[in-house]
């Protein structure tokens, strides 16, 4: 893996960390958009991705014989705890087990062959792994893009005229 994409992976549980303890329930439950994750439902959903998508998948993938289909993943899966838990308990459960999650990748050893091998993804059909690991830092930096956003939306009605150069109504 990508010495860059490695340490994006390690520094998300910090980022997450300096940015949501401390935070306003009103900040926390804000949301940038319509059928989007506030910033507390993100962290559920980052949790659950660390437990059942990105190791088992590159597990998968490098341990196959042959081509296999990864299970089905429900994205809102993480909506129970995030609305349960504490947010410093929902940070530190995701730092665990993003740790547990870098110790497991550096015992593995992808070889530029093992970035080509593949695995059958739902909906999108085949993927190699090297897909599979970028997508898992782009995941992060998407979420932690999408808690930035939702941060702002309470603060739009007191911006005043510089809403225009913050393309702040325009949100995706």
């Amino acid at each position: 893996m990508n010495p860059d994409d490695f340490a994006c992976l390690a520094r998300t549980p910090v980022v997450l960390r300096e940015i949501l303890i401390d935070r306003s329930d009103e900040w926390l439950d804000a949301r940038h958009g319509t059928d989007v994750f506030s910033p507390r439902e993100t962290l559920g959903h980052l949790i659950q991705g660390e437990r059942e998508l990105w190791i088992p998948r590159i597990k998968l993938i490098l341990e196959a014989e042959q081509t296999k289909t990864f299970g089905p993943f429900d994205i809102t899966s993480g909506d129970e705890i995030s609305h349960t838990l504490s947010v410093e308990i929902l940070v530190q459960t995701f730092a665990d087990l993003r740790q547990a999650s870098l110790d497991e990748l550096q015992k593995l050893t992808i070889t530029p062959e093992g970035l080509a091998k593949t695995g059958i993804h739902p909906k999108f059909g085949e993927v190699t792994l090297d897909q599979l690991l970028a997508t898992w830092v782009a995941h992060d930096l998407y979420h932690l893009g999408q808690i930035f956003k939702s941060f702002s939306a309470p603060l739009q009605p007191r911006i005043g005229p510089w809403q225009e150069f913050l393309n702040l109504p325009h949100f995706n």
